[in-house]
């Protein structure tokens, strides 16, 4: 059984990808859905996540257990850092969206570009790719791999200028880029758009 944490009702009623992925590769899983559509609005609203989002995540957590799921899997990457709480106060894993990509990205490249469609995915997911980074120098050991990932934010300065790293695409997705710089290892590009199966991330 495996319970999913939902910060909006799109993947429950209006898109169905990411139910037709989970009955393809795991068809014999039984799914189990929390939702609350208020989560995401209210870190948007506060520009991170608050003590009162944070109760309610763990509480979705500690619920995703006591329904008999074998594990929880949070489809938010706004919410990733309270899912890194959350996860202290159960004994069954709790899976970020992203954390497989996030693995992927600092396997098989040394320059990441991250997009988002809300401004509060972009500090999580920096911070995720930085970990993953880091527990990757550690196994590896590498002196070339220690340094931790730098991280820049590209989007319009205070005063008003603008500071863009990129020179093409729609400024949308240039005011919510950001780039990673990784260490040295063989480059590959990595497409803003998903791959195959891949969803997109909130």
């Amino acid at each position: 059984k495996l319970a999913l944490i939902h910060t909006s009702m799109v993947f429950v009623k209006a898109e169905t990808m990411m139910s037709d992925i989970f009955a393809e590769v795991m068809p014999d899983v039984e799914l189990v859905n929390i939702v609350d559509d208020s989560l995401l609005p209210d870190v948007m609203a506060a520009g991170g996540i608050t003590p009162a989002v944070q109760c309610r995540m763990t509480a979705y957590v500690k619920a995703a257990q006591e329904t008999g799921a074998n594990a929880a899997f949070s489809l938010c990457s706004s919410l990733g850092p309270a899912i890194d709480v959350a996860r202290k106060e159960v004994t069954i894993p709790v899976i970020k969206i992203d954390d497989a990509m996030a693995e992927k990205a600092v396997e098989t490249a040394d320059r990441i570009g991250v997009v988002a469609t809300v401004p509060t995915t972009l500090g999580p997911t920096v911070d995720l790719i930085k970990e993953k980074a880091a527990a990757k120098a550690r196994r590896s050991r590498s002196p070339r791999s220690s340094s931790p990932a730098r991280s820049e934010t590209t989007s319009r300065c205070p005063t008003g200028r603008s500071r863009w790293r990129t020179s093409s695409g729609p400024r949308s997705w240039r005011r919510n880029w950001k780039r990673v710089d990784m260490p040295p290892r063989p480059s590959m590009a990595i497409s803003p758009r998903p791959s195959g199966n891949a969803p997109w991330s909130a």
